[in-house]
């Protein structure tokens, strides 16, 4: 059991790998509430030596958007990838609506130093409504699969959102979107 050190009202959503010098690296997003533009995503390290965890680092800067749902993946190339969904953020534009899932990207940052840096977030799919939460799994066949959701802006809030499943046989190049069906 431990105690993350951070200084954010709202946590939420998190996912940790295991680093290969045996230390944890853990990201969750964080800000004021939900949906809003200082929620961004952060990370903390559990250093194996010490048995600490560091204090709460912002490793996602978009504060037009609200940077959600991390999960961590590690390519068989070694890199670790930072994977997670970005909503335009709550703002007077937007008046009372509180969910803009629908207008959600999916990104992808790389760290090729174990979290320690992390490049430019890129969007990983055209699609706008994407919405992700669990990493990117490799098959026993060399596989990859990535389930996320698609969400669309009607009265329904989030009744009408669709469950996909996105396939990549060339090692996240180039992805498939399979709908599941009745997944309504």
């Amino acid at each position: 059991e431990a105690l993350i050190p951070t200084p954010f009202r709202s946590n939420h959503a998190v996912c940790m790998i295991e680093l290969r010098d045996g230390d944890l690296l853990c990201v969750w997003f964080a800000g004021s509430d939900e949906g809003n533009g200082d929620i961004s995503i952060v990370q903390s390290r559990f250093s194996a030596k010490t048995q600490t965890w560091s204090g709460a680092v912002q490793i996602t800067h978009d504060a037009t958007r609200a940077e959600q749902n991390p999960s961590l993946f590690r390519h068989p190339n070694g890199e670790l990838w930072l994977v997670y969904a970005a909503q335009i953020s709550r703002q007077e534009l937007t008046g009372e609506r509180f969910n803009l899932q629908y207008t959600a990207i999916i990104r992808r940052m790389i760290s090729r130093d174990e979290g320690v840096t992390w490049s430019e977030p890129e969007q990983m799919f055209e699609e706008t409504g994407a919405f992700c939460r669990q990493p990117i799994q490799i098959l026993s066949s060399g596989r990859w699969i990535f389930g996320n959701w698609i969400c669309y802006d009607d009265d329904t809030r989030n009744g009408s959102d669709i469950s996909v499943v996105r396939i990549s046989d060339d090692e996240g190049k180039t992805w498939k979107r399979v709908e599941i069906p009745e997944s309504r």
